[in-house]
Parts: C-alpha cells; sequence; structure tokens
C-alpha cells in the first residue's frame, strides 16, 4: 500500500478529502478512521478505535477519546511517563476489521482474521512503532501528545452536537497510501449507517454474553431498533420458557447489566416480530397493566453512557424492564 507517501515536513493533509458534515460542526472531521496505538503496560496489547478527528492544520488533528474507552486508558498510562504515545489512523480496509474495531475489544486483527478464515497481512509503518494491514488504503501515522488540544462541537449518535471534556492533540509524522486511494467517511450524528455500525458488533457480543450466563436457553430473537439510538432491547423468549414466573425479569436485568446504553428492555412473547414496533407496542398495551413490581421495574441513578442528553447526571440514568410475556388481560363488558 505504500505506492504514494508523505512524512514530517511534507505532511498535509488537506490535500485528503476530509468532509465537514453539518453546519453546526466545528469543522471538517474524519469519522471512519480505526485508530490504533499500544498498550502502554503491555505492548503486545494494540487496540483500534473508532475516534472522531477534527482537522485543525496541515499536520494535526484535535482528537476525543472516549473516557471509558481503551486509547483514553492508554493515553492516561502514557502520560505517567510524559511521553508521546505512537499511534496511526487506517482510512479503510477490509470491511472485518470496520466491525471488529466497533467490538470495543482488543486484538482486533485476529477478529479479523477469523470471520475472513485468513490472517491480516500486516505491514511496519514509516515514522512509527505499529503496525498496519497491507491492504489499507490511506494510513496516517503520528503521535499523541501530551498536551490538550480543543476539538468540536460535532454531531453525536444521538442527533444532538455535542463537546467532549477529553481533548487531545494528535500530530501526522507520516501520510501513506495508494495511488488513488478509497477516502471511507461514516455519516455521523444518528444515521443509520452510524448507528447499525456501532450496534452491529455490539449486539452480537451481548447476546453471547446472555446465551453463556443464561442458566437454560431462553432467547429466540434479540433486537436494538436503530430508532432508538441504542436506548431501547427487546427480547423474545422460547415457547418452551413461556409462563415461568420472574424470568422475564431476570433477563431483563442481565440485559442492562451487559449494555449500559440500554433505558427500557421490553420482554415479549415467543413469535413476537421484533422488527415491527407498532406490533411491538400493541402487544405491551394488551399485556401490561403498568403495576410497579408486576410487569414493570424501574432501576434508579444506573450507570449509564455520557452522551444521553436527558440524564441530569451525566452517565447515571433510571431504567425499566417491561414484561409483556403475560397473557392477554380477558375483556370486560360494562353495561350503561
Amino acid at each position: 500500500m505504500k505506492e504514494k507517501k508523505s512524512l514530517y515536513d511534507d505532511v498535509d493533509l488537506y490535500s485528503l478529502p476530509i468532509p465537514r458534515f453539518y453546519e453546526q460542526d466545528g469543522g471538517r472531521y474524519i469519522t471512519a478512521g480505526l485508530f490504533l496505538a499500544r498498550n502502554p503496560e503491555n505492548r503486545e496489547e494494540v487496540n483500534l478505535s473508532y475516534i472522531r478527528m477534527h482537522l485543525q492544520g496541515k499536520n494535526r488533528f484535535g482528537v476525543s477519546f472516549h473516557s471509558r474507552g481503551h486509547m483514553w486508558q492508554y493515553f492516561e498510562r502514557a502520560k505517567k511517563a510524559n511521553e508521546p504515545t505512537d499511534a496511526a489512523v487506517i482510512i479503510w480496509s477490509h470491511p472485518t476489521l470496520a466491525l471488529a474495531t466497533a467490538s470495543k475489544i482488543t486484538g482486533e486483527y485476529r477478529k479479523s482474521g477469523a470471520l475472513t478464515g485468513e490472517p491480516v497481512k500486516l505491514v511496519n509503518c514509516e515514522t512509527v512503532d505499529l503496525s498496519v494491514p497491507a491492504d489499507s488504503e490511506i494510513v496516517l501515522e503520528g503521535k499523541v501528545m501530551m498536551e490538550e488540544k480543543d476539538e468540536g462541537p460535532f454531531t453525536e449518535y444521538t442527533g444532538y452536537i455535542s463537546g467532549r471534556s477529553t481533548r487531545n492533540l494528535f500530530k501526522v509524522t507520516g501520510i501513506l497510501q495508494r495511488k488513488d486511494p478509497i477516502f471511507m467517511a461514516v455519516a455521523p450524528s444518528n444515521s443509520a449507517e452510524h448507528l447499525l455500525l456501532s450496534g452491529l458488533p455490539k449486539q452480537v457480543r451481548i447476546y453471547k454474553g446472555m446465551q453463556d450466563f443464561s442458566h437454560l436457553p431462553v432467547l429466540s430473537d434479540i433486537n436494538w431498533p436503530v430508532w432508538a439510538t441504542h436506548f431501547a432491547c427487546f427480547i423474545s423468549l422460547k415457547e418452551n420458557v413461556m409462563g415461568s414466573t420472574g424470568l422475564a425479569k431476570q433477563i431483563g436485568t442481565l440485559v442492562l447489566g451487559l449494555d449500559h446504553y440500554v433505558k427500557v428492555v421490553a420482554v415479549l412473547p415467543y413469535g413476537t416480530d421484533l422488527s415491527d414496533s407498532a406490533g411491538i407496542l400493541a402487544t405491551i398495551a394488551q399485556r401490561c397493566d403498568f403495576i410497579t413490581g408486576s410487569d414493570l421495574d424501574v432501576i434508579g441513578t444506573s450507570y449509564h453512557h455520557l452522551l444521553d442528553p436527558s440524564s441530569v447526571i451525566p452517565g447515571v440514568s433510571s431504567k425499566m424492564i417491561i414484561d409483556a410475556t403475560g397473557s392477554i388481560k380477558p375483556s370486560k363488558t360494562i353495561d350503561i
């Protein structure tokens, strides 16, 4: 992939077609870059993360690391030694690597290789001690510096413009690219492509966790609807466990424990079409009288995502479990 390269003083990020998505954004942003770094306390461990990157000069970005993510943890550890952190940004490689990066794990190269059935072929960077996929379209090499750098505001997955409390400087020391590279961008805000990319790998991980920790096979189907921006989850149970007292609440509680984004969990009968939002609401209306402790449970002051605009205390929210697995309430006739 080293068909064209610019190093050190020759770096000019303005040569890349980095877009400005919305008038209210602070500037031009890379949204599909896979940000790569090593764990300073375990050099064998590398992490790839999606990091919003605000173009602020021919060789620099203001970047914002998620304060609960791997990259922020790496940077905090590097600060103890007061040394810049080697980093690289991969702008498009194999789609499986994009999915692995969105999973919020480490060892993404191995996960990507497992999905494709063959190891990811890597090549060494030119200016930093990192390896990147040989099929990368564009790679930005550089260092995360010690000083802070303001960035933003920028639109987030909730559909709101936001600033961030984490403000970092990424100084680029090299651009490696193919002769006619593909520049990848993900539409930000609450676009379907943004929410599906961030949601799909998470859903697989949480579904597996629920299968592993449930005391018997209970899940028929599970869905995080895109329109709920990760805050709602619908579950249907297997037919043979329908009617098991307390099971719906136990499963709903497990989802809330595995996914801190979720605020509302609805557990539904076997056979429910979880893609039919109107049908789900009708099922809930027919089967629930919303008596707390019966088919409705509210859990207060729970750990939550920092970007929920409804939270009075950042990172904290009340959460709800709805048990709609009971029988349809019998109709009653009233003489008038």
